[in-house]
């Protein structure tokens, strides 16, 4: 099982960057910090 944390004051701004790190880890679970 995979858990990545994301730590991002807009999700808009950073999606792109989400989207990456999904393809490339493909992770479980996903805990956002904003």
């Amino acid at each position: 099982m995979k858990i990545v944390s994301f730590n991002i004051n807009s999700i808009r701004a950073r999606l792109h960057q989400l989207e990456s790190l999904i393809s490339i880890h493909q992770p479980d679970v996903i805990g956002f910090f904003v």
